[in-house]
């Protein structure tokens, strides 16, 4: 009876854990990434998977990179989002503007860091 009664619960483990895995390779799993330059964020700059038990509403994922120009000889740092790493609830009305606004902010963040460091 104990040794059913694991077999069920092995099974339904694997079973949620498909389940769970499905919709992550059916949406954007393979997608490729693109680095956005620090410029203005629309909601096509958010293609990640929303985080499911996240309170926010919204994440960016924004970088410092640093690229080396030979012909000057010195690095250059540059502020980059990710796309797929970036993620966004999809709301019902369709209005972002708050949210971009917000994770915008961020953004600018990164960008003035980066800004920084050039100098």
């Amino acid at each position: 009876m104990a040794g059913a009664l694991k077999l069920k619960i092995s099974i339904s483990g694997v079973a949620i854990f498909v389940l769970t895995l499905l919709p992550l390779i059916e949406n954007k799993f393979f997608a490729p990434v693109t680095i956005k330059r620090w410029s203005r964020l629309t909601i096509d700059d958010f293609q990640g998977i929303p985080q499911p038990l996240s309170s926010f509403a919204a994440a960016i994922s924004s970088s410092i990179y640093l690229e080396y120009d030979t012909a000057v000889g010195k690095y250059f740092a540059y502020a980059g989002q990710s796309n797929i790493r970036s993620w966004a609830k999809r709301r019902e009305d369709g209005r972002y503007n708050y949210l971009l606004d917000h994770e915008q902010c961020h953004f600018n963040i990164t960008e003035y860091y980066a800004r920084k460091l050039n100098k």
